[in-house]
This record gives C-alpha cells, sequence and structure tokens, in this order.
C-alpha cells in the first residue's frame, strides 16, 4: 500500500513506538476478546493521523493465529492516550488492511 496524503501509510514492520501501544493496550483487548494471551507480539502496521492518529496493528497470538486491532492515539490538551475501536481475529497468513 503507497502512501497517500491523508490516508493510510505503507505498511510497516513494528517499531518501538508501536511496540509499547500493543504493552498499554493489552490488557483491555484481553478483556474484550475474553481470552488471555500467551503470547502478543506486534507485527506490523500502518497509520493514518487525523485528531490524533489511527493505527491499524497486526498482532501475533500464537500458533497460525493473529488479531488486527484498529486503535486511537490521542494527545492534546485533554491528555494523551490510546484506546481500541476494532478488534478482528484474523490468521496469521492474512493481509492487514484498514477499515
Amino acid at each position: 500500500m503507497a502512501e497517500v496524503h491523508g490516508g493510510w501509510t505503507a505498511i510497516k514492520p513494528a517499531d518501538s513506538n508501536v511496540k509499547a501501544i500493543c504493552k498499554e493496550v493489552r490488557p483491555d483487548v484481553e478483556k474484550r476478546v475474553g481470552k488471555s494471551f500467551e503470547e502478543f507480539t506486534p507485527l506490523q502496521y500502518t497509520s493514518l493521523q487525523k485528531k490524533g492518529i489511527d493505527y491499524w496493528i497486526k498482532v501475533h497470538v500464537g500458533g497460525e493465529d493473529s488479531l488486527h486491532m484498529k486503535a486511537h492515539h490521542s494527545f492534546g490538551t485533554f491528555g494523551e492516550g490510546t484506546k481500541i475501536i476494532i478488534v478482528d481475529a484474523k490468521k496469521s497468513a492474512d493481509e492487514l488492511v484498514p477499515k
């Protein structure tokens, strides 16, 4: 996916920022799906800046399973934080596609 001005970035390997986001939201994700994961390894992501930053992140959760998560990171006068918007169960071979 090519970068588009005002659109989603190209898909990139998970960096230290995305790894920190995943660490922050992991308890919320596990609560949302009703399952604790032994593995929770961010693999790749794409982002979109709009009133903060939206992220689609592919996370390996063991075996052939992964999660595709949409998270929103806000910053500014009302504080900074990340919240989970969507969590989709996927297979590791599934391509990360933002919605």
